[in-house]
């Protein structure tokens, strides 16, 4: 079916998402850390532990950094299975179509990859999902709760959907809408399937 396609690359410079990370650390602390510390100057929340357990401080700060490494490492594979989830609910195939693995060089990291083309916006959705879950939404409830443990967690899962930003900027710039778009299977990027006439 594809081959009556015409297939354009789009590749994005891992250098290119370092740069742009600095700019999405910004954003995120002028939208969310500075609110936060408004609202919550002097009231802040430094712990989980601390306030549930009648515990010391070295006890708290130790389980506190160790429960954050152990949300870090649920969260980083959390990432990549929200990206497949909401793929495989687009994709004719389902799970079939999606795939796992790890990127061992330059280090070890989780990757997931839909073997299926997908409309524009439908990719889009898997795209951003992790942005939101990981990201924004434990952000906003930091500032409910005023939690810096929870602020933080969000703030590097949101800086860390930098590359998916990316994507989608690029994705949002394509003019036809109904093209689809083949997720790249190791590099940062996608193909885009257009008809000939398009």
């Amino acid at each position: 079916m594809m081959k009556d396609f015409i297939k354009e690359k789009r590749t994005i410079d891992l250098n290119d998402v370092s740069r742009f990370s600095f700019h999405v650390l910004l954003w995120a602390i002028l939208i969310f850390t500075v609110p936060f510390f408004l609202i919550w100057y002097g009231k802040i929340t430094y712990s989980i532990f601390s306030s549930i357990l009648e515990i010391s401080f070295i006890l708290s700060l130790l389980l506190n950094l160790f429960s954050f490494m152990m949300l870090l490492f649920i969260g980083i594979v959390s990432h990549e299975l929200l990206h497949g989830v909401i793929w495989a609910l687009f994709a004719k195939r389902g799970f079939k179509s999606i795939r796992f693995g790890i990127i061992k060089d330059p280090f070890f990291a989780p990757y997931c990859h839909c073997k299926e083309p997908l409309l524009i916006k439908h990719y889009i959705l898997g795209a951003i999902s992790p942005a939101l879950v990981l990201g924004v939404f434990p952000l906003i409830y930091a500032c409910i709760c005023g939690n810096l443990f929870i602020h933080v967690y969000g703030l590097f899962f949101f800086i860390a959907a930098a590359g998916d930003f990316m994507v989608i900027k690029l994705l949002i710039k394509e003019k036809n809408r109904n093209v689809l778009v083949l997720d790249h299977p190791s590099e940062l990027g996608y193909y885009i399937y257009k008809k000939p006439n398009e």
